[in-house]
């Protein structure tokens, strides 16, 4: 059991992961702070909360540690923005398809570089799971409460325009490669 803020939470331990309804954390383990430079806060500090709808299983194995995924996770892009030089991270459009009007903005990585988030993940950070059959009101709930830096929307983020910025250059470096390799 992992307490932050008052609240118990499960450390995942990916095969043990239910296919239930959940929110999740994640916690900056030793060492990250350095990592995330003024993004974050001393360690043990919840960085982000999520749900996960149907499975926290799905949500979290299926897409935040697993590679080829960051198209569709918010928090691997964040982390990937931030992160981008120390991991060497080459964006790429999420996808080919010119009518996915979001190719850019959710960009994704080269394939070798998309195998660096799920390594980094485990590595400097705690994911915890509490099972909740309202995941949508316990998230609001605990970002109000938790005021997590890389949550942009639920509270006012100090950080948020620092990481906005920085998913943006992305993005706009994602729109540059696909316009080189047209």
């Amino acid at each position: 059991m992992v307490i932050i803020g008052g609240l118990a939470f499960s450390p995942v331990v990916e095969a043990n992961l239910p296919a239930e309804p959940a929110c999740y954390i994640l916690a900056i383990r030793e060492g990250a702070s350095e990592e995330l430079g003024n993004i974050t806060s001393p360690p043990h500090q919840v960085i982000f909360v999520g749900k996960a709808e149907n499975s926290i299983r799905s949500r979290v194995q299926g897409t935040h540690l697993v590679d080829n995924r960051t198209g569709s996770s918010t928090i691997r892009r964040s982390l990937g923005a931030i992160l981008r030089e120390s991991l060497t991270l080459i964006r790429v459009p999420r996808s080919t398809n010119p009518a996915d009007r979001l190719r850019f903005t959710n960009y994704a990585f080269d394939s070798t570089s998309e195998s660096r988030p799920p390594v980094w993940i485990p590595q400097y950070l705690t994911v915890a799971a509490m099972p909740s059959n309202e995941p949508t009101m316990k998230e609001k709930a605990l970002i109000h409460a938790l005021h997590p830096p890389l949550c942009l929307v639920g509270w006012p983020s100090p950080s948020a325009g620092e990481i906005k910025i920085l998913r943006a250059e992305c993005a706009r470096l994602a729109r540059e490669h696909a316009h080189r390799s047209a």
